[in-house]
This record gives structure tokens, sequence and C-alpha cells, in this order.
């Protein structure tokens, strides 16, 4: 008998620390909260290939980057992701002395 696959053991320890993960996050939700704790996106301008499938948020005292499902394309954004979907949250690399 074949059950469900089992979680990656990364997964299950971030669960354990910080609980469950909705599958995907909105980016309304996701500005919603920044807001609250005073740390809004800002849009960022966008790289021509990008467009218009997807947008991009900067967060200016962190420099991370939000890029967000604009609209989808049938080649160009996940099937199981929709408009308004973080797509990917990146930081940039430390500063180092």
């Amino acid at each position: 008998m074949v059950g469900p696959p089992r979680p990656h053991p990364r997964r299950q320890r971030a669960a354990r620390r910080y609980g469950r993960f909705a599958p995907r996050l909105r980016a309304d939700k996701l500005h919603r909260l920044l807001e609250r704790r005073g740390a809004p996106l800002v849009p960022a301008p966008e790289a021509p290939p990008n467009t218009p499938y997807f947008r991009t948020h900067e967060h200016p005292a962190s420099r991370a980057t939000v890029t967000v499902i604009s609209t989808y394309g049938e080649y160009s954004t996940p099937r199981n992701m929709r408009p308004g979907d973080v797509y990917a949250i990146h930081l940039p690399a430390a500063d180092t002395p």
C-alpha cells in the first residue's frame, strides 16, 4: 500500500519550529502584514523579459525583492500559481567586511 509522499525533513523541522505554511502566499496579504509593521514594499523597475507576467516589489530597508505573478502565461508562469501569488523572495548576499 502506497500512502502520500512524506514531506522533506527540512520542511518537517520548519513546521515543528514555525507551524504549518499555506501552499501559496498571496501578495496582498504580505503587503498588509509588512505595512502594519511599518515596512512597506515599493514597486521596483521591471526587467522587460518579466513583463507582463511578473511584478517586482522591493523592501528598501533590507533590499529584498518580492516577485509576484501578475498574469497567467501558459509557458511563462507555473501552473500551480495564480495571479497575485508570491513567486519568489530574493535577499541580497550579506555584506562582507
